[in-house]
């Protein structure tokens, strides 16, 4: 048996909100910086790891878009003018709406994590990490009303938003 291994490279798109960049934040937002860096770490995690990506290396191109809906737009233009298929992030529901709008068109996926507004399950190639804003309400209170049918003498519950 022989077999031939060859090296690949894949650069992904990712748009997303530069926290040095944003003129509302005093300071750099800790939980915005954290998206960041868990994102560096697991690129790093996976080129590192050879039994995960085998002679494979990961590269992200990143698009800092400043929550800017023109500006997410021209990124994802760009990401097609550059042979991109698939698209990482945007931190905006509004945003995320346009670009799904053109990534459709150009007929790219996208991946995101934080938009939740329901209209986005309107495009067969946007995907995304967390349920519609409707699911993550449904979900809690499946949860609050799954505790209280067992009996776990919950009688108080707090929701922090």
């Amino acid at each position: 048996i022989i077999h031939i291994c060859f090296a690949a490279e894949f650069t992904l798109g990712v748009i997303d909100w530069p926290v040095w960049d944003n003129p509302l934040a005093s300071g750099i937002p800790f939980g915005t910086t954290q998206f960041t860096e868990a994102r560096d770490l697991a690129v790093r995690d996976l080129n590192e790891d050879p039994n995960i990506l085998p002679n494979i290396t990961l590269k992200l191109e990143v698009a800092p878009v400043s929550l800017s809906q023109p500006l997410a737009i021209d990124a994802i233009i760009r990401f097609y003018e550059a042979d991109h298929t698939l698209i990482l992030g945007n931190p905006s529901s509004s945003s995320a709406v346009q670009t799904a709008i053109v990534a459709s068109v150009l007929d790219m996926a996208q991946l995101a994590s934080l938009p939740t507004i329901p209209e986005l399950t309107n495009f067969p190639n946007f995907f995304r990490l967390t349920p519609p804003s409707i699911g993550q309400v449904l979900s809690m209170r499946d949860t609050i009303l799954y505790y209280i049918g067992i009996q776990s003498g919950w009688n108080t519950v707090a929701v922090l938003s």
